[in-house]
């Protein structure tokens, strides 16, 4: 997986104030990642005005799709040039979550882009729900996103997605010149513990093979030498300690995969990955996936039906 391997992107367009930090931070994004298409989509429920005003107002009314399509080039415009960049427009009717679905799915798109408001709004399981069934990686970008890279934290259980996940991120930080951070979550079966004495030696052993797992990685599979993890332990709410220590250490984007090494939990999406996407309204959170992942599972459905 290489840092630059998204050269086709699908970025649903709200139509409200959040996509202007979208496109600001996609736009920044573009300079350096430099994305062979885009396709910018908006989805409305009903494009039809009553029979009654279209024949009144006849003369003076565009369609209403024109007319969207027309406010959308000229935010795009803002951040991107038009005559480079190889940019596209859809204003679909329907629902929203299968309207952007069919479209990642027929564009073939390597990345969906969306943007994340601060409070949870009428759409509140639309990112999930796209995550977790859409054929390809998403980056959530929220409202107070500002289009910089400096922290990248990766959340990582050392499994062959999670090192997916360092080696993309390692890449990705070396083009911003940003610093990349590791943390890993240890747990210990304290039903097996005798005394308190115990616990400080079981959790002291336990981290200390953590780390030894780190190191073993990065032999391995040759990871930089300055490429550091940090060791917690498990408290019973991995996804609130991590979004609270990404925040104190002012990160600007998380990176992980979409499953780890604990996939069986969940079919279609590790269970870390959904409760710190719904929790997460603050930070750029970039989920990776493997290319349509997705589809055998939903092949294998189709066929029992």
């Amino acid at each position: 997986m290489q840092a630059l391997a998204f050269k086709t992107i699908l970025v649903a367009i709200d139509g409200g104030n959040i996509d202007r930090k979208v496109l600001a931070y996609l736009a920044f994004l573009h300079r350096s990642l430099d994305f062979k298409k885009i396709y910018f989509l908006h989805v409305e429920h009903n494009l039809e005005l009553p029979s009654s005003i279209q024949e009144e107002y006849a003369d003076l009314l565009a369609p209403i799709d024109e007319n969207i399509e027309d406010q959308m080039r000229k935010s795009v415009a803002e951040f991107f040039d038009l005559e480079k960049a190889d940019c596209h427009f859809s204003i679909r009717e329907g629902h929203v979550y299968e309207e952007i679905l069919h479209c990642a799915h027929i564009k073939n798109v390597d990345l969906l882009v969306m943007g994340r408001k601060a409070e949870k709004d009428r759409h509140k399981h639309l990112s999930s729900r796209l995550t977790e069934q859409g054929p390809c990686s998403i980056l959530l970008v929220p409202e107070t996103t500002l289009p910089e890279v400096h922290e990248i934290v990766i959340p990582t259980d050392f499994s062959d997605q999670s090192l997916k996940t360092i080696l993309f991120a390692d890449a990705l930080a070396q083009e911003f010149l940003a610093d990349l951070r590791c943390i890993h979550y240890y747990s210990y079966a304290s039903g097996y513990l005798k005394n308190g004495s115990s616990t400080v030696e079981l959790r002291r052993a336990v981290k200390l093979h953590s780390y030894q797992q780190w190191e073993d990685l990065k032999k391995k599979h040759q990871l930089r030498d300055s490429l550091n993890c940090e060791f917690d332990e498990n408290e019973g709410n991995m996804e609130e300690q991590c979004l609270a220590r990404a925040r104190h250490i002012g990160a600007d984007l998380m990176v992980l995969s979409s499953k780890g090494r604990n996939a069986s939990a969940s079919i279609l999406l590790g269970s870390f990955a959904r409760e710190l996407m719904e929790i997460n309204r603050s930070i750029p959170l970039l989920v990776l996936k493997e290319k349509n992942e997705n589809l055998g599972f939903f092949e294998a459905i189709k066929a029992l039906l």
